[in-house]
């Protein structure tokens, strides 16, 4: 885990917005992929909004039904929005070292979320419970470092581990460590999220 991203900006995450982050993605996806370009044009850079050339660190995760397909994701701002996007939902679609690479007959059926990180903020802290404390459910991402020992936790994962005490617990067994582990070395850092993601099967596509 590299060190805290420098200061930038979350967008007005608008659904035209949304919309145009979804298309970038699945168009560099389907490029991957070896398919054919879509019938829709492709948004002409000049319609992109000014920000996507700016620092940006996101997560693109992939879903297939309840399936998690593939994630891949930057928590630090090293490079654009857009750079940030396109590479890392190509590595989650063909180079998650988690999960096979997606294949074509899958992809029509793959959800797609995009999460935009907040700068990381560090986390003073006196002891666990004091962390446990100041965690916000459903709101803080949190990163954990421990020497070689690193995890991270987006904020969507609270529907799975509602209690900050499970979070922080999964947190450090997710990074290979005794979940009842606990040192004063330990560096975490928090982020927030906006999230924009295509609409299930079964539920309506939001307005553009």
């Amino acid at each position: 885990m590299t060190a805290p991203s420098p200061q930038h900006t979350l967008p007005e995450l608008t659904p035209a917005t949304s919309c145009l982050l979804l298309q970038l993605t699945r168009r560099a996806i389907s490029h991957a992929l070896g398919l054919s370009e879509s019938s829709a044009p492709a948004p002409a850079p000049e319609r992109h909004p000014q920000w996507l050339t700016q620092l940006g660190a996101c997560h693109v995760t992939l879903e297939l039904g309840t399936q998690l397909r593939g994630r891949f994701g930057s928590l630090v701002a090293y490079r654009s929005w857009h750079d940030d996007l396109i590479a890392n939902a190509c590595t989650a679609a063909t180079n998650d070292p988690r999960h096979p690479p997606l294949n074509i007959a899958e992809w029509a059926q793959t959800r797609i979320r995009i999460d935009l990180l907040s700068p990381l903020e560090a986390v003073t802290f006196h002891d666990e419970q004091d962390v446990i404390n100041q965690l916000r459910p459903g709101v803080d991402g949190l990163s954990f470092r421990y020497g070689y020992h690193s995890s991270h936790l987006l904020p969507h994962t609270w529907a799975e581990y509602p209690d900050p005490a499970e979070f922080l617990y999964h947190l450090k067994q997710r990074s290979g460590l005794p979940p009842d582990f606990w040192d004063r070395e330990v560096i975490l850092h928090r982020h927030s999220v906006l999230t924009c993601q295509e609409a299930a099967a079964d539920e309506p596509a939001p307005a553009a």
